[in-house]
This record gives C-alpha cells, structure tokens and sequence, in this order.
C-alpha cells in the first residue's frame, strides 16, 4: 500500500523513496479509500498522525463521522459549530455539475443549496468537473473519507466570505483559469467571480476553516489569501505554480506537508506574512526555481518573519530564512472538550516565555481532586476546552526578560497561586502537557536532589493539607482532631496532626476501604457517617475548610453560632507563602521527616492520563503520579 502511493507521486530516486516513507506516519493518506482496504486492530494507533490518530481507532467510523469535526488541530479549533442537532447529512450520488441551477445529488447542490449545518459524504468514488468555482457555505463539511474523490479538469473551490468550513479527504487537480463568470452561491444569491486563475482552493475573507489530509496538484496556485491559518499533512504537487500557501497581513504554521515541485515558489507572502514551516518534505524541481520561498516587499512594509525547522530540503530545494525565525517546541496537553469527557491527546505550539514568565518541561504531575471537580464542571464555571492541571514539577527550560530568580535548568515546583494573591498571572497553571508557561510568581526553585516524582505532590495537595494543620489550625499537643474526608489533603492533614502530637485524630469518610491506610498517616479512629444517623457530638472550637466543594459552594449559618465562641477559617494551600515555604517543606522531605511516598498509589505514563482520572472518581487512588514522556 505504502509502495504504490508513493509511485502514484512520482517520486523514483531511492532517496526519495526513504524519505516519503519516513514521512508516511505524518503524511496524509493521498488515495482516501485505503481505509477501506487496511485491516482492522493493525497497529494503527502507534503510526498515525494526530488527525488520523483521532477518528481511524474506531471501526464504526463511517457511523461517527462527525466526529472528524473535533480532530482538528491549528487555529480554526475545533469544528464543533459543525456537529450537533440540526446537521443536514448529504451524500454526493451525482458528478454533475450545473453553477447555476444546481440538482440534488450532485456536490454544488449540498455545497450551496442546503441552509444550515451540512455535513457532505462520497458513497463510492467520483470523478467531479465542476464548470464554474464551486462556492461552499458557511457551516459545510466535504468529507472524502472512505472514497477517492477527484476535483478536476475544470474550475476548483472558492471559500468567500465563510466560517466554520471543513474541507478533508478530496484530490484537487488540473484547475483551469477562466474569464470572469457567474455561479449561483450560498443561499441562492448569484456571485460573480471575476477571472479565476486556476486556484486548487482559494480562502477570502473567512474564519474558522480547516483543510486537510488533500491533495493539490497540476492548479495555478494551491492555497491563496490565508490569514492565520494552520496547513497540516497535505499533498502539494507536481505542477502547482505556487501559492501552498501565500499569506497576506498574516501568520501560517505549515506542517507536515510534503512538497513535490513548484513552478514560481512553494510558501509565499507579503504585507508583513509570517510563516513557520516545520517537518515538511520539499522535493525541488529538476529544472527550475528551488528556492521554496517568495516575498514581496512593498507598500505593506518590507518586514517579514520566515522560518525553519526540522524540514527536510531535497534536490536542491532552498529555505530562505529571515527575521525573527526562532520557534517554540510543540508539546502535547490532554485537552478536555467537555464537561466530564475524556482528555484527548492534542498537538498545540507553546509560545516563548514573555517578560517575566518562564517555560517549564514538565518532568512529572499528578492529579488533585479539584481538577476532577472542574472537569466535572460541579464547581467552577463551564470553561471548556480547557487543559486542567496545577500540581506539578519540572525543570525550567527558558526564561523570559526581567527573570532574575530563575535560570535554564532549575528545578521547580509549579504554584496554582503566588504569594501576592492578586495579579491575574499568578492564578493560572495548565500541568496537564509536557510544557507550561508561567509567571515566574507561579512556579518556586527547590533541591536538584530532590526526586520530581515525589515532591510534585508539594505543589498543593499534601502542602496543602500539613499547613492546615500546622499554620492555619496552628494544633496543639493533646489535641483532638476531626478530619472529613480522608484523600490526600485529608490525610496529609492527619500527618501533620500527628506531628504536632495530637492524642486523638478521628477520620470520617463514606468509603470504609480508607481505614486501614488512614492509619498509617495517623489516624486513630475511623468513622462512617453512613452508619450514624445523628451527631455524635455537636462541638465547639476551630473548623477549618479546605479544598473544593463538589456542588453549592455557598454556606449559610446563624450568627449566634459565631457569638458562642465557633470558629470558622478558610485555608488555601495551607496557609503557606508558596515561594518562602515549600522549599523548606521539599528539606523535610529529603530529611525524612514527613510522608510524601505513601500518598502515591499509582504511577502512569501521560498516555495513561484518563486512566487516572478514572482511578480517582471511583475511589481507588490517593494521588496518581503521571510521567511525562522524556
């Protein structure tokens, strides 16, 4: 299979050869109905990309192929406007074409006639010449998977003034150039287009588009008039003049393309265009230009941004680089969609450390209660996607301007809060990938010495729970301690208690699986409200909170209950200055003198990520340590 698609391209040399195979695990599927023909359970998860890695794992695809809509990668997001109720689905039974008055079956017909959602598919493959530019609506999703589908030997594809486009799976080729014509558009309009120049698909004006996984080749201009814009695992060429793509007053990442020949330029741009290109394959022509980029320096202003990195330049193919080219690593967050779904793995580009933040390769997280809760969306406001994430260490692998505290290769620990308490900055971390910028407020050197793995739990969750003891509860020796809820904070809780020399630390908790191993943090007594149907004892004293609240966070409570001497005191983090005091607890750690090892029950690799989620909702887990990949 591998072999006769990459004679179908053209590419002979052995070289070449090589190098489309090396490329194949990143490289879109040309000849769409391969799925079709590659066994099921054959190991495709561990060679795809992460596009087809997404949507191939599922045999029943072809029954869940709107879900296609949230494997995109790059800027548009995902393509979530185009799922969901109302979605029209249309299947293409006739190749042909009429631009003025389009008739059902046929491509223009869904493309344009249909209002609404739309989601466009290819029962067997087709031959399609479409006679005038094709004009897509807003809200249309071409699906090609499944069959090879061709566009060629006539007019191409228009995106005018459009959002929320999918274009995925379609051979384009052989666009013809024509005087200026008119076509029957979106909603019943007539548009005219004035000479179109043979353009495989041309993007104006439009938002929210996501091609990919197509291949462009034998058209005037492969992609044109892109303003940011993600180019991700497509076919270009051979004979495609130029345009894959040129950006206007805009920024492209173009990735993982293979490039086969090009007549002026591959990349190309103006009016201040930034590109960054990144593991494509660009095979020059035999004769002709090999430079791969063009730049037009004009009356937009003659400063542009053109990098490289990890491209592969073949033939004699020339990447001009200019101005500011340095590009920040790509890392992979488990992104969650949706309340309570589960992590997907995603590929997103980590911008560079700004004034005063630091970059951090995060060696190893683990999962703290409250992320559960906010993926649940029991707590916090519905903010999705999100990449969740706070308790965490790592090694610090660049700095931002005016960092003085912090140097390339220092070990830290990540901090949900600051110790100002205030600034916008100092309230956010996402640990969930394998790198996150912070304010350097957010994050605190500790020890070299110290195991990542263990101390990443200082972070909140067992520092959490030693300072409501020792800071906030300030326990006393002889103290009786209650302790509701026996996880990680609650437990930690129960250490520092014992430390302190309290004679009596008493846990309740609903789950009676947690008594034996309360005792080994200190506790005494263990109780289960579920077998008391009254309260044992209606006290006085010192009630501390702590932790996040599952559902209605807001109390209420007679203020007589204050006069009569009770006392209730809130403790984030323990009451710690995160910065001054979490080192000294990592010292204590290397001293022995508190527990961190016993909370950790489960260690998983980051691919493992929804197991740990899965793990802490059902009650079988203290704190899951995930490693992040080296």
């Amino acid at each position: 299979m591998a072999w006769q698609g990459v004679k179908a391209m053209g590419i002979t040399t052995p070289r070449h050869l090589a190098l489309a195979l090396a490329l194949a695990l990143v490289l879109m599927s040309w000849t769409t109905n391969a799925s079709n023909k590659r066994p099921q359970n054959s190991g495709i998860d561990k060679n795809l990309n992460v596009i087809d890695r997404c949507w191939r794992l599922d045999p029943l695809w072809r029954h869940h192929r709107q879900r296609l809509a949230r494997c995109s990668v790059g800027y548009a997001g995902k393509m979530t406007n185009n799922i969901g109720p109302g979605v029209t689905r249309y299947r293409v039974t006739d190749n042909g074409d009429d631009p003025m008055n389009p008739k059902p079956g046929t491509l223009r017909y869904g493309a344009t006639q249909i209002r609404g959602k739309v989601w466009i598919t290819f029962p067997k493959d087709m031959n399609i010449k479409l006679h005038r530019p094709l004009l897509v609506s807003s809200h249309t999703a071409i699906d090609g998977r499944g069959a090879n589908v061709n566009i060629a030997g006539g007019a191409c594809i228009k995106l005018l003034g459009v959002t929320d486009v999918i274009i995925h799976g379609l051979r384009i080729h052989n666009c013809q150039t024509q005087e200026t014509v008119e076509v029957m558009g979106p909603e019943g309009h007539i548009i005219r287009i004035d000479y179109p120049d043979g353009d495989a698909i041309s993007v104006i004006s439009s938002t929210k588009v996501w091609i990919d996984h197509n291949t462009l080749y034998d058209c005037g201009d492969g992609l044109v008039d892109h303003m940011r814009v993600t180019v991700a695992f497509n076919y270009f060429g051979p004979d495609c003049d130029q345009r894959m793509p040129r950006v206007r007053q805009g920024f492209a990442h173009v990735v993982n393309n293979l490039y086969q020949g090009w007549g002026l330029y591959a990349i190309g741009g103006s009016m201040n265009p930034s590109v960054r290109s990144e593991a494509n394959l660009f095979i020059a022509p035999d004769a002709g230009r090999k430079e791969i980029t063009w730049k037009l320096r004009g009356k937009g202003g003659s400063e542009w941004n053109f990098g490289s990195t990890k491209d592969v330049l073949e033939n004699g193919a020339v990447f001009t680089q200019t101005g500011d080219v340095g590009l920040e690593p790509h890392y992979n967050p488990a992104v969650a969609w949706g309340a309570g779904e589960a992590l997907v793995m995603e590929e997103v580009q980590v911008s560079p450390p700004q004034p005063m933040e630091i970059r951090i390769k995060v060696v190893c997280t683990s999962l703290c209660r409250s992320d559960i809760t906010a993926w649940q969306s029991q707590a916090n406001a519905t903010m999705f996607p999100r990449i969740f994430g706070h308790e965490a260490a790592g090694i610090v692998e660049s700095v931002g301007q005016g960092v003085s505290e912090f140097e390339e290769g220092d070990h830290v620990l990540t901090l949900f809060t600051g110790e100002c308490m205030k600034c916008k900055q100092c309230t956010s971390v996402s640990s969930f990938s394998e790198y996150t910028v912070v304010h350097s407020g957010c994050a605190v050197k500790v020890s070299s010495i110290a195991p990542l793995e263990k101390i990443c739990l200082l972070s909140c969750g067992v520092a959490a729970g030693l300072g409501a003891a020792w800071k906030v509860a300030d326990i006393a020796r002889g103290s009786t301690v209650v302790i509701f809820g026996l996880g990680t904070v609650g437990l930690a809780v129960a250490q520092g208690a014992k430390l302190r020399g309290a004679s009596q630390i008493i846990g309740v908790d609903t789950n009676p699986e947690k008594s034996e191993k309360a005792r080994v943090f200190g506790i005494t007594d263990f109780i289960n409200p579920n077998d008391c149907d009254e309260p044992i004892q209606q006290g006085w004293g010192l009630t501390v909170t702590l932790g996040v609240p599952n559902v209605k966070p807001e109390i209420t409570a007679h203020y007589a209950t204050f006069l009569t001497g009770r006392t209730l005191r809130g403790s984030l983090l323990g009451g710690w200055k995160p910065k001054s005091d979490l080192p000294s607890l990592v010292d204590m750690y290397l001293r022995e003198e508190i527990q961190i090892d016993e909370f950790i029950t489960h260690n998983l690799s980051f691919e493992e990520i929804n197991k740990a989620f899965d793990l802490m909702k059902e009650g079988k887990c203290l704190r899951c340590v995930i490693h992040m990949p080296k």
